[in-house]
């Protein structure tokens, strides 16, 4: 069970208890959490997943396909405009 310090904000929909991967809110593979503190007073904000790493890894190939994806895309478009518009 996730646990959020009220924190005021305008859009309390901000606070989520899922990780953000992809573009898709997901769970933890796992019960594992991981408490996030305040470093002010060292407070509990918020309790989240602990996605482990191997989630982490494939957050990060995801990333790294459409980072690549988006830069061919990029280069497409530059050599379209460099050559009046054909390819």
């Amino acid at each position: 069970m996730a646990i959020f310090r009220d924190l005021h904000l305008r859009n309390p929909e901000l606070m989520r208890d899922r990780a953000f991967v992809a573009g898709n809110w997901v769970e933890a593979p796992s019960a594992d959490r991981i408490t996030v503190t305040d470093p002010f007073d060292g407070s509990a904000i918020a309790d989240l997943p602990s996605l482990g790493m191997d989630a982490v890894r494939n957050a990060i190939d995801i990333a790294d396909e459409r980072e690549r994806h988006g830069l061919h895309a990029l280069l497409e478009s530059a050599l379209w405009c460099s050559n009046g518009g054909t390819i």
